[in-house]
């Protein structure tokens, strides 16, 4: 009894979460390969990734990750990706940040991937508001607010990539 009372205030939380979550499993095939497959997905993840959460169980953790990175380049998705399947191969965590575009908005998304026994829990945390305020801090710490106009940080910055760049072509 207090098991299941346990499990499902668990459940509560997870599907309530502010939080996309998504339970990955492994799938054994006839000829010893395997993959991984989405089981669960709470409501949140339906939200951050555009899709309803019953249309992300049964995926490839390939086609959620490719939801996730949508709008970045893609050899950067390739990239999280390749980082993603090493890390659940060795059975360790991953945390990286990802930018997402669906129906023309656009948001940053935190992908935190730990393992949970033989299964993969990946939870996406959305952080649009915090790398908005990174960019302002950025501003602030390398232009002037009144004008603009790039300070001696700023103008160091971007001299050294503008050389980096010439460089390389």
């Amino acid at each position: 009894s207090e098991v299941r009372k346990s499990e499902k205030l668990l459940r509560t939380l997870i599907d309530h979460s502010v939080n996309g979550i998504v339970r990955l499993h492994w799938e054994m095939h006839d000829d010893g390969s395997r993959e991984l497959k989405s089981i669960f997905a709470n409501a949140a993840d339906g939200r951050f990734l555009g899709r309803s959460a019953d249309d992300l169980v049964n995926k490839q953790a390939r086609e959620i990750i490719d939801l996730a990175t949508c709008g970045m380049e893609r050899s950067d998705a390739d990239d999280i990706f390749m980082h993603f399947e090493r890390a659940a191969k060795a059975g360790a965590s991953l945390d990286v940040e990802v930018r997402h575009r669906h129906k023309g908005a656009s948001r940053w998304l935190r992908m935190i991937c730990e393992p949970v026994g033989d299964d993969i829990a990946a939870t996406f945390v959305d952080i649009t508001d915090s790398k908005a305020k990174e960019r302002q801090m950025e501003s602030i710490a390398t232009s002037d607010p009144l004008t603009g106009v790039l300070n001696r940080r700023g103008f160091e910055r971007d001299a050294a990539r503008r050389l980096t760049d010439s460089a390389d072509d």
